[in-house]
């Protein structure tokens, strides 16, 4: 008897989950919009449209108010408010335009938890939005790459090559590549799940894996190309077998020790390996780093503005100083720029996607909520947020964890 309730219980929401998979409202069209804007890199340049889709989530933000307003509400609207003042105090309100991502990641978190207690389900138009358009930029920044090789780390915000005429012709550059590192193994997961999928959708799933594959290599970009190894590394090996995981995470911690152990070795083989190719600089860099104590392009350049914004937050920790931030970690400038005052604020809403993913992978704790938890925070401590980013981690990955979750919980107590 108790085992037929749970059947239907699991049965129930499944068909309540179809039900909503069929609704389109409103709330969902201007969702869907605000998404299309953060993908396409000919849109979200624009400084019109920039504020154009600051209106809209804050007209979806009053409309989820208006079914109850929670802590994260307050918190949220809260530190807009005293971000924009401080702003304003410092005559910097014209930089406000710069920080758009940041607001707007904390308007979707704020949807994100109103949507987790009827559930992501009501991602799906947004979810098939964001796949049909990734991949149109992919290729089309992929083209690029092949034409000029070097364009990638031009891009990558040096300021030695116009961004926003790149970005009009639709080539996205550093935002976009971080942004699509999770989703080869998202689209693993898709395609291994239990789910019957139409031909067409596994063929923009496998699209989406190729095109993401293929930009995250060409562009050179280290700990991009590492980030997407590891996470499919946690998409493919790591077992939801408690035992098999502590094994697993062992021998991952051996391994570890044995490349710090051969490193020099390893990074030698890959130099033989890469040079006459864009990523020759890169292991060069950090063997120079590890050997010297010091480092030279790339790694030198993050280190400085790692530096510049931890000496700010030592000097100013209370109130911050805005106008000496490195402008390369999320976290770091969050404190530089603010202090304790408004970040403490941001990084409860920052915390709080991080319990939204653990909520929604409660009864299946797998590698898939392992992976989108270490690119989320990997990628906001040692790069800035970008508009294409925000997608990712809040749209396609709840709707994944979602619907993944539903039709295993059904399968296992079936």
């Amino acid at each position: 008897m108790v085992n037929s309730q749970k059947v239907s219980i699991v049965n129930g929401q499944t068909s309540r989950s179809i039900n909503r998979f069929s609704s389109i409202n409103f709330e969902i069209i201007l969702l869907a919009y605000v998404v299309a804007f953060l993908i396409s890199p000919p849109i979200y340049v624009n400084n019109v449209q920039r504020l154009f889709v600051c209106c809209v989530c804050g007209i979806l933000l009053l409309l989820s108010i208006r079914k109850g307003i929670s802590i994260t509400n307050v918190i949220s609207l809260y530190f807009i408010l005293i971000t924009t003042v401080m702003f304003w105090n410092n005559n910097q309100l014209h930089k406000i335009l710069l920080f758009i991502p940041i607001y707007i990641l904390i308007f979707f978190i704020n949807i994100m938890e109103k949507t987790q207690k009827k559930g992501f389900e009501s991602f799906k138009v947004p979810f098939w939005i964001c796949l049909i358009l990734f991949p149109l930029w992919n290729i089309i920044t992929i083209i690029e790459f092949a034409k000029i090789p070097d364009i990638a780390r031009l891009l990558a915000g040096s300021g030695a090559v116009d961004e926003a005429y790149y970005a009009s012709r639709g080539i996205g550059g550093y935002g976009l590549v971080y942004s699509v590192v999770l989703i080869p193994a998202l689209m693993i997961v898709l395609l291994k799940s239990k789910i019957v999928w139409k031909v067409h959708e596994k063929l923009l799933f496998v699209i989406n894996l190729l095109s993401s594959f293929v930009l995250i290599l060409m562009s050179g970009y280290f700990i991009a190309t590492a980030l997407m190894v590891a996470t499919l590394f946690f998409i493919l090996i790591i077992s939801p077998n408690i035992r098999t995981r502590f094994f697993q995470v062992f021998l991952g911690i051996l391994i570890i020790a044995l490349i710090i152990i051969f490193l020099n070795n390893i990074l030698d083989l890959l130099m033989e390996m890469l040079e006459g190719t864009m990523y020759f600089n890169k292991v060069n860099d950090i063997k120079e780093s590890i050997n010297s104590g010091s480092s030279s392009g790339t790694m030198e350049a993050r280190m400085v503005k790692y530096s510049q914004s931890i000496t700010t937050i030592v000097k100013h920790p209370i109130l911050g100083d805005m106008s000496n931030i490195g402008g390369h970690s999320v976290i770091l400038d969050m404190l530089a720029r603010f202090g304790l005052l408004a970040g403490v604020l941001f990084f409860y809403v920052y915390f709080k996607l991080i319990s939204i993913y653990l909520e929604a992978n409660k009864y299946n704790r797998d590698g898939l909520y392992i992976a989108s938890i270490m690119f989320y925070i990997t990628v906001f401590t040692f790069n800035t947020v970008s508009f294409t980013i925000i997608p990712v981690i809040c749209i396609i990955v709840p709707y994944v964890m979602t619907i993944v979750n539903y039709t295993e919980e059904s399968y296992e107590i079936q």
